[in-house]
């Protein structure tokens, strides 16, 4: 069984869009698996939305490859015309995602 989970919350809010959650451990042996878990949540649920919101809050880890993760499924949402925006962001996280300069192109809330 994994140590990560990825779900798919459409009835979020009504107003909000839908709710791509993930939590566990995300590290370079699960990254891809999380990735195109995502992707098909995105891909299948995010048709009739027109804005998402992805909740990283659950994340026990903070590693790098999770960045890399979260730009992969912002790139699918961009190129499918769905808003997007990251939330549950830890501290630890964050200031990696600030170091890198890769906060200013993931849409914080």
């Amino acid at each position: 069984m994994p140590d990560y989970q990825v779900s798919w919350d459409a009835d979020a809010s009504s107003h909000e869009g839908g709710r791509l959650s993930l939590s566990g451990h995300i590290d370079f042996d699960n990254c891809v698996d999380v990735m195109h878990e995502g992707e098909c949540y995105l891909s299948n649920g995010a048709r009739s939305e027109k804005k998402v919101s992805i909740d990283v809050s659950g994340v026990e880890n903070a590693h790098s490859v999770l960045l890399s993760v979260l730009l992969r499924w912002i790139a699918f949402t961009e190129k499918n015309h769905i808003e997007v925006g990251v939330t549950g962001l830890s501290g630890k996280m964050f200031e990696v995602a600030r170091v890198s300069g890769i906060d200013t192109v993931l849409p914080i809330q």
